[in-house]
């Protein structure tokens, strides 16, 4: 298929891309000593190379939404918008319907989240990687709403298995806090792992309870791409 061909190329770029920072991250005679330093020692400038990127804190969340970074404030406008809609399709009867009425909206906003990187965004790794989720969930957008003609999208069983699993989804409060980072590239990098675990643990419901072939290839397909891009995002905030 066209889209996964596509898909495995965006995932070769990737690696490049990863291989490219470990490189960069074994020349330590290159690279400032990152300090240890816990939450209290965070200052809020837009890219303090002394401290570890995983460890900034999150002293941002304390500011009204009205004095949010503009990045922040992008990011909460589109936040609620998808999350009834996520966990009304997970109670549909049908197990693959229940994965593709899901996983649109769930891309939808990594889409949405990428558009914000490439708007306040500066770190030439996050960028082409915001633009690679960009171009490969847009096309799995397309073939799921191609799939779901015809299908019924409207029984309901919040009982079924694969409903109870996605329930257990807990993505979204790490998400809202990530957001809150003043550095939009580690706003970006903090939220979006989240957003890619959510999507993984989905693609594994899918894996154990639907039975569509296309819907399986594609949960697969999602598995393949993300926990990569999972790894690129960890070890760039290790930097």
């Amino acid at each position: 298929m066209k889209m996964f061909k596509n898909r495995a190329v965006q995932l070769s770029a990737l690696a490049l891309i990863l291989a490219t920072l470990t490189a960069c991250g074994n020349a330590k005679n290159d690279i400032p000593t990152h300090s240890n330093a816990g939450d209290s020692n965070y200052t809020q400038s837009t890219h303090d190379t002394t401290n570890n990127r995983a460890n900034m804190n999150h002293s941002a969340m304390a500011m009204d939404t009205q004095n949010a970074p503009p990045h922040t404030q992008a990011y909460l406008a589109m936040m609620n918008k998808m999350g009834d809609e996520m966990s009304k399709a997970g109670n549909l009867a049908d197990a693959d319907t229940a994965f593709a009425k899901g996983m649109i909206p769930h891309h939808i906003r990594a889409v949405e989240m990428a558009k914000v990187q490439l708007e306040y965004g500066k770190d030439e790794t996050m960028r082409k990687l915001a633009q690679a989720i960009i171009d490969g969930q847009q096309a799995e957008i397309d073939l799921m709403n191609g799939w779901l003609n015809g299908k019924d999208t409207t029984t309901q069983n919040a009982n079924a298995p694969h409903a109870k699993a996605y329930a257990l989804d807990n993505s979204h409060s790490e998400m809202m806090t990530a957001i809150y980072e003043t550095d939009p590239d580690v706003a970006f990098a903090k939220a979006m792992i989240p957003h890619h675990k959510g999507a993984v643990n989905m693609a594994k419901v899918q894996l154990e309870y639907g039975k569509d072939k296309a819907m399986q290839d594609l949960a697969k397909q999602i598995i393949n791409a993300q926990e990569p891009e999972i790894k690129l995002m960890e070890d760039w905030l290790k930097q």
